[in-house]
């Protein structure tokens, strides 16, 4: 056991110093892209953004850099403890895996993204908008004025029966993710249940959360929105409670009862973890990016407008690449919506496999 958990320490200790030098090269890089050109701040110097970082920074350049990558390893490492901490066994990655775990699956959900992004593009195309506005200018303002709204409906439609496929007891039982097409009726009082706990109640506690958050007393924000997320994590676990049982109220009951013991939410815990780590990861770049587009690229463009500098190749190559980037914004809510799939398959695997014991044994004999 000792070799064991030293192994796991010093693996997380490797990915926790493939984060930090992750979040270094980030920051280095953007300093590098304004290599030669003026300081931001002080309009002076050739070093770019190094010149801005020892400004707003008390620090050598270099020191400032191995104190963020510092930070940056101790705040991943100490999360990748508690991670393992919290799911020992490995049952949270586990069930991330199995979710990955069907190819016709994963092709399935390309074509629906490919297909559903094709659509919305062409939804908005000028060249379409015009044609059917020689044919129907009522069609034309239907579809500008409510498009947003049919697009969430669509998503609404797609998400409900897939969701009543891939959270089928019997699929999640599976050693892989097989038969996924085949849906699965919990129940009308489950599926009240579900729709309640999924749906009402975070849309409400998010309403109550924005209305009482006062930025006058901003020390009540960390407590709000963990009580916000106790509520939200509550009402998942009884959903699917509702949703394992099989149709049967004593087995919700009993259902309920293993899904809130400490295992199980300690099991929960760790899979909302692993997701904080990932969004982390994705967040280190997009947080940087969005500051040197807000910040740097606005006083640079009109520098080069004026003709006051000369920015370097690496400036302009990254600048491109950023605005190409917020045009194809189109592909975030298909991205988000697939993420989201994934996340709840995944989520679902890991909660059956930790009731599957307490479930009643003519599903426990269907499902095997």
């Amino acid at each position: 056991m000792t070799a064991l958990w030293r192994r796991g320490e010093i693996r997380d200790a490797f990915w926790a110093l493939l984060f930090a030098v992750w979040c270094v090269a980030w920051v280095a890089g953007l300093v590098a892209a304004t290599q030669g050109a003026p300081d931001v701040v002080s309009v002076q110097g050739n070093t770019g953004l190094r010149q801005t970082v020892a400004t707003l920074i008390p620090l050598p350049y270099g020191v400032a850099l191995f104190a963020w990558g510092v930070i940056a390893f101790v705040v991943m490492w100490g999360l990748l403890r508690l991670r393992r901490w919290l799911d020992p066994q490995g049952q949270c990655m586990a069930s991330i895996r199995w979710s990955l775990s069907s190819k016709a699956f994963n092709l399935a959900v390309m074509v629906a993204v490919v297909t559903v992004s094709l659509i919305a593009v062409v939804g908005t195309s000028e060249t379409l908008q015009a044609w059917l506005g020689h044919v129907s200018p009522e069609a034309v303002r239907f579809l500008v004025s409510w498009w947003f709204l049919l697009q969430l409906i669509a998503y609404a439609l797609f998400l409900i029966p897939v969701l009543m496929c891939l959270l089928n007891p019997h699929t999640l039982a599976r050693d892989r993710l097989e038969r996924w097409w085949r849906p699965f009726w919990p129940g009308v009082a489950a599926s009240a249940v579900a729709i309640a706990c999924w749906g009402v109640i975070p849309v409400l506690a998010e309403y109550l959360l924005d209305a009482s958050l006062d930025w006058t007393h901003a020390w009540l924000l960390i407590p709000l929105l963990a009580l916000n997320y106790l509520l939200a994590s509550a009402s998942d676990l009884v959903a699917f409670a509702g949703w394992f049982s099989m149709r049967r109220t004593r087995h919700a009951l009993a259902l309920a009862a293993r899904l809130f013991r400490w295992s199980t939410v300690r099991a929960y815990l760790g899979f909302d973890l692993v997701i904080v780590v990932a969004t982390i990861v994705i967040a280190v770049p997009v947080l940087l990016l969005s500051a040197f587009t807000l910040y740097v690229v606005p006083q640079y463009d009109d520098w080069q407008e004026a003709r006051m500098v000369d920015m370097p190749t690496a400036y302009d190559t990254l600048t491109s690449a950023l605005r190409a980037m917020s045009e194809s914004l189109d592909w975030m809510l298909p991205g988000l919506t697939v993420l989201g799939v994934y996340l709840v398959i995944a989520r679902g695997r890991l909660l059956y496999r930790l009731v599957e014991p307490d479930l009643p044994p003519s599903a426990d004999a269907v499902a095997r």
